[in-house]
């Protein structure tokens, strides 16, 4: 009974903190595994990978991988400006506008995410597909929309368990009785504001949460988490800009974290950083940009002696862009 305990706690606490929005380090890369609000926001497509080495070293191995696709699939006409944009009482200004910046427009944005993880005996899938509606609200700022659905399923492996007395074990029972398996469908709600310079955003996850199964083993999967993101670029010369960025988060088991990042960018190119997760970790940022491809690389360190992790990991992201407007710069590092 014991060894299942340990093992469950281990399971229960390694999911709680997988299912928060910031499992990437480079997060500010992957806005739309947090908000949907932020899918096609840039001017091209874009295909991500990524692979983080688990904090975890435990027998049975440990894997964390994703594969993303974004873009957008329809730009309004800029000469609907008039009937697009909201209400204001010049609405000649919005003609003005369409001569001087081509991109000011309604924008739709889609997305598809896949994530699995494991750690030990604990395997995680996610699937889901986003949308989102991006209105202008004046020449600089978006007003973003979104919503993603999607399948989730975790499993603990449940052919190496042992108990004292399985037969009167209640919560052994019930595990067995799903072959240790929960299968998921979930919704989540975005709402973003931002320009090229800023981004802010709020999100729940998940919204609504339905057990397939009709079961709720794993209850961190199903409780609302609610998200706040934001970033903010400031332009120091010709060729270097300073990246701050952030992320709020609350649900009602862990109470509230957060996550900061600090980054220097040399020429749009070339990246550096560092980054705070509470009471997680500290981390070293580096990502470099050439034409069309990019690399994110993250460096953490456990900083907590109390944390069920065990030891530091490495973290990539590769970005490959496609479209008309693969080489335009990005509107987020």
């Amino acid at each position: 009974m014991r060894k299942l305990i340990a093992i469950l706690l281990l399971v229960l606490s390694y999911a709680a903190v997988a299912q928060e929005s910031g499992s990437y380090t480079n997060y500010h890369s992957q806005l739309i595994k947090i908000n949907p609000a932020f899918a096609g926001v840039e001017n091209y497509s874009e295909l991500n990978f990524g692979y983080k080495q688990p904090f975890a070293d435990l027998e049975g191995g440990a894997s964390n991988n994703f594969f993303s696709y974004e873009g957008k699939i329809r730009r309004s006409n800029p000469t609907d400006f008039r009937n697009q944009g909201v209400v204001m009482s010049n609405p000649d200004y919005y003609d003005s506008i369409a001569s001087q910046n081509q991109s000011f427009s309604q924008r739709h944005g889609i997305a598809g995410y896949v994530q699995i993880r494991k750690v030990g005996g604990y395997e995680f899938t996610e699937v889901k597909a986003s949308y989102a509606f991006h209105l202008p609200i004046s020449k600089k700022y978006f007003l973003s929309m979104g919503t993603w659905v999607g399948y989730l399923r975790e499993k603990i492996d449940v052919q190496n368990l042992t108990v004292r007395d399985p037969d009167n074990d209640a919560l052994y029972q019930q595990i067995i009785g799903t072959d240790g398996i929960e299968n998921y469908l979930q919704l989540n709600l975005g709402l973003g504001l931002y320009s090229d310079r800023l981004y802010l955003g709020v999100s729940g996850n998940p919204v609504l949460s339905k057990s397939i199964d009709n079961e709720n083993n794993f209850q961190n999967s199903s409780d609302l988490k609610l998200t706040a993101l934001m970033g903010y670029k400031i332009p120091v010369s010709a060729k270097f800009d300073l990246s701050f960025d952030g992320m709020a988060f609350q649900n009602q088991n862990d109470g509230i974290g957060y996550r900061a990042q600090a980054k220097g960018i040399i020429n749009n190119k070339v990246l550096f950083g560092t980054a705070y997760s509470d009471k997680e970790s500290i981390s070293i940022l580096f990502g470099i940009k050439h034409d069309i491809f990019g690399l994110h690389y993250a460096y953490d360190m456990v900083s907590d002696t109390q944390s069920i992790y065990e030891q530091n990991t490495h973290e990539f992201v590769l970005n490959l862009r496609l479209g008309k407007f693969s080489n335009s710069n990005s509107r987020f590092w």
